[in-house]
């Protein structure tokens, strides 16, 4: 797998990628892409550091979503905690979650801007 290694930090789950994904490096790498270029993980930012609560709780829930279909286990069980608490009665409290989700996404995608575009060939696949 061509970028399996460069995902372990996330936690990247195979099996979940070829359920998914069948197997098809391109089409993960074009939805990574997307999801790096989303901007979700800004508008979650914002919205609770202005205290919008359901704004907030709708940007976490759609980050969880797409994390778990990209399978980035890491990711997806951060956000599963940050919309957990965002329902709970301290929203306030995800701050420290959010912080580390803010990390991780910015080291996600560091790495999206240095892999090269996945092409097919006659043995599979490559990123030459």
């Amino acid at each position: 797998m061509i970028f399996e290694e460069k995902l372990s930090q996330f936690r990247f789950d195979m099996k979940e990628y070829l359920r998914r994904f069948d197997g098809t490096p391109q089409l993960y790498q074009e939805c990574l892409v997307l999801y790096v270029g989303s901007g979700n993980i800004d508008k979650l930012t914002d919205s609770f550091g202005k205290g919008d609560w359901k704004a907030a709780l709708e940007y976490a829930h759609m980050l969880k979503g797409s994390s778990s279909n990209l399978a980035l286990r890491e990711l997806w069980d951060i956000y599963d905690s940050i919309v957990q608490t965002l329902r709970g009665s301290e929203p306030q409290s995800a701050a420290p979650m959010i912080e580390k989700a803010v990390e991780l996404e910015a080291q996600l995608k560091e790495i999206t801007q240095g892999m090269k575009k996945i092409r097919r060939c006659k043995d599979g696949y490559t990123n030459y």
